[in-house]
């Protein structure tokens, strides 16, 4: 790693002298430095802002709570029959398959005497467990039967769809966000997943109602939609999460269309601009574009970014220092599983990122990297009583797809390669805890990343800022190729005066092959802030935090202060 260092500043004082900049060597090779750190507290960012959308996501659950009895124990009764079997039927045989698991929810009560009494006890059972299974309108009944002959039999009639349907006329449609239509069999998780896909638009909020169909057994469903204003929202904030060489104070202002075609879609663009008026010596502007539609049990989504910052580097004779990365993320998830307390989906993302140096606007070509890789997610959200857990488990793998270039080192053994696999796990618990008299919320984040490749410093795992641990200013940092962040907080909302005061304690670990030119591998600090909403549509999060614990030698602030004001006409 150290040769490939060496020759690397040798190819760029060469470059560098092409173009008349004399720049000492160790101001070149902290050039990739800079644009490391950058890009990794970015890649904190949209992953802060991807994490905050999952935990948000609308959840809808419509079913009736059931208490399904697992091991019934059947009365004995004075007149009774030996069951050998017990058959159950479907009344319409198009749906028979749907129902095949029901044949051995009673297969334990096959060879027992059973009653009248009893009868109606596994009629109960057969009817609670198609309904924990989502079908809420199919019944169970008991037909006419000769006992005597050893079997016992149950029909069900399905519950289905006859039409699904708008309370009013609307703009769009439901066709694309609902798994289910006419003539399907009404499974109320289907019914969830599409009102699901279309509460996740912002300004709309829906609803249904079940009503009777045309004929016995069928259902309509009738979607009521209440819609905002506007189409469409611009926000506008300010926040102090730059650095102090490219400018602390950040400007944003997003603009997001909600359902623009009609097919509950979403389609959002921001751009970010330092706020300090010094652009003739350093500054950010980043931009980030992001789309995203349902179909059914799938979600389509694609994201555009531009992060680029440039400061000028005080040497011999000083020069502008600037890097560009250009990134594209295409994502597919997908429904797995549901029932009244989980949900499980896949994902595959495909990851694009173009990276470039300069100096004094003259690209530094040996620093160009152009990468690609896929991602396989498994999604899993959990309620258990009032507490909420989600986690991402993920494998990342670098490939020679879409254009992507190997870098410098991939054919170098035991240094840094662009066709790397990592795994990735991110888990969140929200959880209600009592205070005295006060209701409080605790939130439990843990971030990981694992690898037994040597990483590039744009794909290590970085901890020190706000995304991270917290009680930093973000100045310096600490990445290697593998590490874990394990955040807590503890909140208490105040209704009555529009606010939220917090207590956070962070801690993060790096380790890999890239620790051994690290001050440490540890850090842990502590926050105190407050968020909140002032005036309708203003939103604020104001902290103060310190460092609890860091490696001799790191520098950071004792205090971190920062803020983020949010206004959204």
């Amino acid at each position: 790693m150290k040769q490939v260092l060496v020759k690397t500043g040798i190819v760029l004082i060469l470059s560098c002298n092409a173009v008349q900049v004399q720049a000492a060597p160790a101001d070149m090779l902290s050039q990739q430095s800079r644009i490391d750190q950058i890009e990794q507290q970015q890649s904190a960012k949209r992953q802060a802002r991807e994490e905050r959308e999952r935990i948000n996501a609308p959840n809808v659950n419509l079913a009736p709570q059931t208490e399904t009895a697992e091991a019934v124990q059947l009365p004995k009764e004075k007149v009774s029959f030996l069951i050998r079997k017990i058959e159950i039927e479907c009344a319409n045989k198009k749906y028979k398959a749907s129902f095949n698991w029901t044949n051995q929810v009673l297969k334990q009560y096959e060879h027992h005497r059973i009653g009248v009494e009893g009868i109606n006890i596994l009629a109960k059972l057969l009817s609670e467990s198609i309904i924990d299974k989502g079908y809420v309108t199919s019944r169970v009944v008991i037909p006419e039967q000769d006992l005597s002959l050893g079997t016992l039999k149950f029909i069900i009639i399905p519950g289905t769809i006859h039409d699904i349907r708008f309370a009013q006329d609307t703009w769009g449609t439901w066709r694309n966000a609902f798994p289910a239509g006419p003539g399907k069999l009404l499974n109320i998780r289907d019914l969830e997943q599409g009102l699901e896909q279309m509460k996740r638009v912002p300004n709309q909020d829906v609803t249904m109602q079940l009503v009777p169909g045309t004929n016995p057994g069928e259902s309509d469903v009738v979607i009521d939609v209440k819609r905002g204003d506007k189409p469409w929202t611009v926000g506008l904030s300010i926040d102090d999460s730059g650095t102090e060489s490219t400018g602390r104070l950040q400007a944003t202002a997003n603009i997001a269309l909600y359902n623009p075609t009609g097919l509950n879609d979403i389609m959002s663009y921001s751009y970010t601009k330092d706020a300090e008026g010094n652009d003739s010596a350093y500054g950010t502007k980043n931009y980030y574009f992001s789309y995203s539609l349902p179909y059914k049990d799938y979600t389509f989504s694609v994201s555009k970014y531009r992060n680029r910052f440039y400061q000028t580097v005080p040497s011999i004779v000083p020069f502008l220092s600037s890097g560009q990365t250009d990134g594209m993320e295409i994502s597919v998830q997908k429904l797995l599983y549901r029932d009244r307390t989980r949900k499980t989906q896949g994902q595959f993302k495909l990851i694009k990122r173009k990276r470039h140096s300069f100096i004094n606007d003259t690209e530094i070509e040996v620093q160009r990297q152009e990468t690609t890789a896929y991602q396989l997610g498994l999604l899993h959200r959990q309620y258990w009583g009032s507490s909420t857990i989600d986690m991402l488990l993920y494998y990342q793998k670098g490939m020679p797809w879409w254009q992507a270039e190997p870098g410098l080192t991939d054919q170098v053994e035991g240094t840094a390669t662009t066709r790397y696999s990592l795994y990735g796990l991110n888990l969140n618990i929200a959880a209600p805890v009592k205070l005295g008299k006060v209701q409080g919320r605790y939130t439990f984040n843990l971030r990981g990343q694992y690898t037994t490749d040597v990483l590039y410093g744009a794909d290590q795992f970085s901890i020190g800022g706000r995304y991270t641990v917290r009680g930093f200013d973000g100045e310096q940092t600490l990445s290697a190729e593998n590490g874990i962040i394990i955040r807590n907080e503890l909140s208490v909302a105040i209704p009555e005066l529009r606010l939220e005061p917090y207590l956070g304690l962070d801690l993060g670990h790096v380790w890999g092959p890239s620790d051994e030119y690290l001050l440490g591998k540890n850090l842990a600090g502590a926050v105190f802030g407050i968020r909140g909403n002032l005036l309708k549509g203003l939103q604020y999060d104001a902290f103060i935090g310190t460092p609890i614990y860091k490696p001799e030698g790191f520098k950071t602030s004792k205090t971190a202060l920062g803020f983020q004001v949010y206004y959204q006409f």
